[in-house]
Protein backbone atom coordinates (compact mmCIF):
# COMPACT_ATOMS: atom_id res chain seq x y z
CA UNK A 1 0.00 0.00 0.00
CA UNK A 2 2.35 2.66 -1.29
CA UNK A 3 -0.18 5.37 -2.03
CA UNK A 4 -2.70 7.42 -0.07
CA UNK A 5 -5.78 5.90 -1.72
CA UNK A 6 -4.83 2.30 -0.93
CA UNK A 7 -4.03 3.20 2.69
CA UNK A 8 -7.31 5.05 3.12
CA UNK A 9 -9.27 2.15 1.60
CA UNK A 10 -7.49 -0.28 3.92
CA UNK A 11 -8.40 1.66 7.08
CA UNK A 12 -11.96 2.34 5.92
CA UNK A 13 -12.50 -1.38 5.25
CA UNK A 14 -10.79 -2.39 8.50
CA UNK A 15 -13.16 -0.14 10.47
CA UNK A 16 -16.16 -1.63 8.65
CA UNK A 17 -17.32 1.35 6.60
CA UNK A 18 -18.54 1.43 3.02
CA UNK A 19 -17.63 4.47 0.96
CA UNK A 20 -21.22 5.71 1.11
CA UNK A 21 -21.53 5.29 4.87
CA UNK A 22 -18.18 6.92 5.66
CA UNK A 23 -18.90 9.83 3.33
CA UNK A 24 -22.28 10.34 5.02
CA UNK A 25 -20.70 10.26 8.49
CA UNK A 26 -18.11 12.86 7.46
CA UNK A 27 -20.53 15.10 5.59
CA UNK A 28 -18.84 14.67 2.20
CA UNK A 29 -20.05 13.16 -1.04
CA UNK A 30 -19.27 9.52 -1.79
CA UNK A 31 -17.87 10.75 -5.12
CA UNK A 32 -15.27 12.89 -3.34
CA UNK A 33 -14.28 9.96 -1.12
CA UNK A 34 -14.03 7.70 -4.17
CA UNK A 35 -11.77 10.25 -5.88
CA UNK A 36 -9.49 10.26 -2.82
CA UNK A 37 -9.18 6.48 -2.90
CA UNK A 38 -8.54 6.29 -6.63
CA UNK A 39 -6.05 9.15 -6.64
CA UNK A 40 -8.16 11.41 -8.83
CA UNK A 41 -8.31 13.98 -6.04
CA UNK A 42 -5.49 15.22 -3.81
CA UNK A 43 -6.40 15.35 -0.09
CA UNK A 44 -6.07 18.54 1.91
CA UNK A 45 -4.75 18.62 5.46
CA UNK A 46 -8.21 19.24 7.05
CA UNK A 47 -9.65 16.32 5.08
CA UNK A 48 -6.85 13.95 6.11
CA UNK A 49 -7.12 14.96 9.76
CA UNK A 50 -10.89 14.47 9.65
CA UNK A 51 -10.41 10.99 8.22
CA UNK A 52 -7.69 9.84 10.62
CA UNK A 53 -9.60 11.07 13.66
CA UNK A 54 -12.89 9.51 12.63
CA UNK A 55 -11.29 6.19 11.64
CA UNK A 56 -9.12 6.24 14.78
CA UNK A 57 -5.94 5.64 12.79
CA UNK A 58 -2.97 5.20 15.15
CA UNK A 59 -0.02 7.60 15.30
CA UNK A 60 2.47 5.68 13.19
CA UNK A 61 -0.04 4.90 10.42
CA UNK A 62 -1.38 8.45 10.57
CA UNK A 63 2.07 9.89 9.95
CA UNK A 64 2.51 7.52 7.01
CA UNK A 65 -0.86 8.56 5.60
CA UNK A 66 0.08 12.23 5.92
CA UNK A 67 3.36 11.61 4.12
CA UNK A 68 1.61 9.78 1.27
CA UNK A 69 -0.69 12.77 0.94
CA UNK A 70 2.37 15.02 0.57
CA UNK A 71 1.79 16.63 3.96
CA UNK A 72 4.00 17.00 7.01
CA UNK A 73 2.93 15.19 10.19
CA UNK A 74 0.65 17.23 12.44
CA UNK A 75 3.27 17.16 15.21
CA UNK A 76 6.89 16.52 14.28
CA UNK A 77 8.70 14.13 16.63
CA UNK A 78 12.15 15.16 17.74
CA UNK A 79 14.90 12.60 18.16
CA UNK A 80 15.53 14.23 21.55
CA UNK A 81 13.47 12.35 24.14
CA UNK A 82 14.13 14.80 26.98
CA UNK A 83 10.59 16.17 26.67
CA UNK A 84 9.29 12.70 27.48
CA UNK A 85 11.28 12.25 30.68
CA UNK A 86 8.40 13.39 32.92
CA UNK A 87 6.25 10.67 31.34
CA UNK A 88 8.97 8.03 31.73
CA UNK A 89 9.47 9.08 35.35
CA UNK A 90 5.74 8.75 36.02
CA UNK A 91 5.67 5.25 34.55
CA UNK A 92 8.67 4.20 36.60
CA UNK A 93 6.95 5.49 39.74
CA UNK A 94 3.95 3.37 38.76
CA UNK A 95 6.20 0.31 38.46
CA UNK A 96 7.91 0.94 41.77
CA UNK A 97 4.69 1.64 43.67
CA UNK A 98 3.16 -1.58 42.35
CA UNK A 99 5.73 -3.63 44.27
CA UNK A 100 5.32 -6.21 45.81
CA UNK A 101 3.19 -7.14 42.81
CA UNK A 102 4.78 -7.63 39.35
CA UNK A 103 4.53 -4.88 36.73
CA UNK A 104 5.89 -4.72 33.16
CA UNK A 105 6.24 -2.12 30.41
CA UNK A 106 5.94 -3.52 26.89
CA UNK A 107 6.05 -2.02 23.42
CA UNK A 108 3.76 -3.00 20.55
CA UNK A 109 5.87 -6.07 19.69
CA UNK A 110 5.82 -7.29 23.31
CA UNK A 111 9.48 -6.42 23.84
CA UNK A 112 10.18 -5.89 27.52
CA UNK A 113 10.95 -2.19 27.99
CA UNK A 114 11.08 -2.12 31.78
CA UNK A 115 9.86 -4.05 34.84
CA UNK A 116 9.76 -3.60 38.57
CA UNK A 117 11.90 -5.61 40.96
CA UNK A 118 9.42 -8.42 41.61
CA UNK A 119 8.64 -8.87 37.92
CA UNK A 120 12.33 -9.08 37.03
CA UNK A 121 12.87 -11.73 39.68
CA UNK A 122 9.95 -13.79 38.36
CA UNK A 123 11.06 -13.39 34.73
CA UNK A 124 14.49 -14.77 35.56
CA UNK A 125 16.81 -14.49 32.57
CA UNK A 126 14.40 -12.35 30.53
CA UNK A 127 15.90 -8.84 30.30
CA UNK A 128 14.79 -5.47 28.88
CA UNK A 129 14.97 -5.76 25.10
CA UNK A 130 13.89 -9.41 25.06
CA UNK A 131 10.60 -10.33 23.42
CA UNK A 132 8.14 -11.89 25.88
CA UNK A 133 6.27 -13.82 23.20
CA UNK A 134 9.45 -15.50 21.99
CA UNK A 135 11.21 -15.85 25.35
CA UNK A 136 8.16 -17.01 27.33
CA UNK A 137 5.01 -17.92 25.38
CA UNK A 138 6.84 -19.77 22.57
CA UNK A 139 9.51 -21.16 24.89
CA UNK A 140 8.59 -24.73 25.92
CA UNK A 141 11.05 -24.70 28.83
CA UNK A 142 9.58 -21.49 30.27
CA UNK A 143 5.97 -22.59 29.70
CA UNK A 144 6.50 -25.79 31.69
CA UNK A 145 6.12 -23.67 34.84
CA UNK A 146 2.72 -22.39 33.65
CA UNK A 147 -0.16 -24.43 35.03
CA UNK A 148 -2.82 -23.07 32.65
CA UNK A 149 -0.85 -22.72 29.38
CA UNK A 150 -3.76 -22.77 26.94
CA UNK A 151 -5.65 -20.09 28.84
CA UNK A 152 -2.55 -17.88 28.77
CA UNK A 153 -1.92 -18.59 25.08
CA UNK A 154 -5.48 -17.66 24.16
CA UNK A 155 -5.27 -14.50 26.24
CA UNK A 156 -2.17 -13.33 24.37
CA UNK A 157 -3.70 -14.29 21.02
CA UNK A 158 -6.85 -12.25 21.71
CA UNK A 159 -4.80 -9.21 22.69
CA UNK A 160 -2.66 -9.48 19.56
CA UNK A 161 -5.79 -9.96 17.46
CA UNK A 162 -7.22 -6.76 18.94
CA UNK A 163 -3.97 -4.95 18.13
CA UNK A 164 -4.41 -5.88 14.46
CA UNK A 165 -6.75 -2.87 14.37
CA UNK A 166 -3.66 -0.68 14.83
CA UNK A 167 -0.46 -2.49 13.79
CA UNK A 168 0.41 -4.19 10.53
CA UNK A 169 4.19 -3.99 10.20
CA UNK A 170 6.10 -7.11 9.20
CA UNK A 171 7.49 -7.86 12.65
CA UNK A 172 4.12 -7.55 14.40
CA UNK A 173 2.45 -9.74 11.78
CA UNK A 174 5.12 -12.43 12.24
CA UNK A 175 4.59 -12.47 16.01
CA UNK A 176 0.83 -12.64 15.48
CA UNK A 177 1.21 -15.54 13.04
CA UNK A 178 3.43 -17.45 15.49
CA UNK A 179 0.85 -17.16 18.27
CA UNK A 180 -2.00 -17.95 15.88
CA UNK A 181 -0.26 -21.22 14.99
CA UNK A 182 0.21 -21.91 18.70
CA UNK A 183 -3.54 -21.86 19.45
CA UNK A 184 -4.64 -23.43 16.14
CA UNK A 185 -6.75 -26.52 16.79
CA UNK A 186 -7.01 -25.86 20.54
CA UNK A 187 -10.31 -25.18 22.24
CA UNK A 188 -10.60 -21.50 23.10
CA UNK A 189 -10.07 -20.69 26.76
CA UNK A 190 -10.91 -17.48 28.51
CA UNK A 191 -13.47 -14.88 29.44
CA UNK A 192 -16.59 -17.02 28.88
CA UNK A 193 -15.77 -18.92 32.06
CA UNK A 194 -13.70 -16.31 33.94
CA UNK A 195 -14.19 -12.51 34.21
CA UNK A 196 -10.41 -11.99 34.01
CA UNK A 197 -7.50 -14.01 32.70
CA UNK A 198 -5.68 -16.05 35.30
CA UNK A 199 -1.96 -16.74 35.13
CA UNK A 200 -0.88 -19.69 37.26
CA UNK A 201 2.81 -20.45 37.84
CA UNK A 202 4.59 -23.18 39.75
CA UNK A 203 7.09 -21.27 41.90
CA UNK A 204 9.26 -22.85 44.58
CA UNK A 205 7.21 -26.02 44.24
CA UNK A 206 3.88 -24.27 44.94
CA UNK A 207 1.17 -22.96 42.58
CA UNK A 208 0.92 -19.16 42.47
CA UNK A 209 -2.09 -17.52 40.87
CA UNK A 210 -2.28 -14.04 39.29
CA UNK A 211 -4.62 -11.89 37.28
CA UNK A 212 -3.63 -8.78 35.35
CA UNK A 213 -4.83 -5.57 33.76
CA UNK A 214 -3.24 -3.62 30.91
CA UNK A 215 -2.95 0.17 30.84
CA UNK A 216 -2.39 2.04 27.58
CA UNK A 217 -1.77 5.72 27.01
CA UNK A 218 -3.74 8.11 24.87
CA UNK A 219 -1.03 10.16 23.18
CA UNK A 220 -2.23 10.99 19.67
CA UNK A 221 0.87 13.03 18.81
CA UNK A 222 3.66 10.66 19.86
CA UNK A 223 4.09 7.01 18.94
CA UNK A 224 6.67 6.53 21.69
CA UNK A 225 3.93 6.90 24.27
CA UNK A 226 0.87 5.69 22.36
CA UNK A 227 2.43 2.28 21.61
CA UNK A 228 3.53 1.53 25.18
CA UNK A 229 1.49 -0.51 27.60
CA UNK A 230 1.90 -1.28 31.28
CA UNK A 231 0.72 -4.67 32.54
CA UNK A 232 0.00 -4.87 36.26
CA UNK A 233 -0.31 -8.28 37.94
CA UNK A 234 -2.26 -8.99 41.14
CA UNK A 235 -2.40 -12.09 43.36
CA UNK A 236 -5.71 -13.96 43.38
CA UNK A 237 -5.25 -15.87 46.62
CA UNK A 238 -3.68 -15.42 50.03
CA UNK A 239 -0.84 -17.86 49.38
CA UNK A 240 0.31 -15.88 46.34
CA UNK A 241 -0.04 -12.61 48.26
CA UNK A 242 2.17 -13.97 51.06
CA UNK A 243 4.71 -15.25 48.53
CA UNK A 244 5.01 -11.85 46.82
CA UNK A 245 5.31 -10.00 50.12
CA UNK A 246 8.12 -12.33 51.20
CA UNK A 247 9.87 -12.08 47.82
CA UNK A 248 9.81 -8.30 47.90
CA UNK A 249 11.07 -8.20 51.48
CA UNK A 250 14.06 -10.28 50.36
CA UNK A 251 14.73 -7.89 47.48
CA UNK A 252 14.54 -4.83 49.72
CA UNK A 253 16.92 -6.46 52.21
CA UNK A 254 19.53 -6.81 49.46
CA UNK A 255 18.78 -3.46 47.76
CA UNK A 256 16.98 -0.61 49.58
CA UNK A 257 15.64 0.81 46.31
CA UNK A 258 14.95 -2.19 44.03
CA UNK A 259 13.44 -1.66 40.63
CA UNK A 260 14.90 1.79 39.89
CA UNK A 261 18.10 0.79 38.10
CA UNK A 262 17.11 1.84 34.60
CA UNK A 263 17.31 5.53 33.75
CA UNK A 264 14.81 7.26 31.49
CA UNK A 265 17.40 7.64 28.76
CA UNK A 266 18.48 3.99 28.79
CA UNK A 267 18.60 1.75 25.75
CA UNK A 268 15.63 -0.16 27.19
CA UNK A 269 13.37 2.88 27.04
CA UNK A 270 14.65 3.61 23.55
CA UNK A 271 12.74 0.49 22.47
CA UNK A 272 9.59 2.55 22.75
CA UNK A 273 10.71 4.68 19.80
CA UNK A 274 11.85 1.79 17.58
Amino acid sequence: MDNFGDQLRFWRTLRGYSQMRLAHELGMSSRNLSFLETGRSRPTRPTVMQLVRFLNIPCRARDQLMALAGLKPEVARSADSSNLEPFYSAVKVMLSKHNPYPALVLNRWWDLVDANAVARRLLGSVSPGDNLVQQCLLNADWMRAVLNPEEVQWSVYRELHHDLMSFHDERFMQIYADVERLVAGKQEQGPDSNPAVRFCLMLEGQPRSFTSMVTRFRAPSDTRIAELKVELFFPTDAATEDYLQRLYAELVASDPAPGLELSQGSAAWALAAA
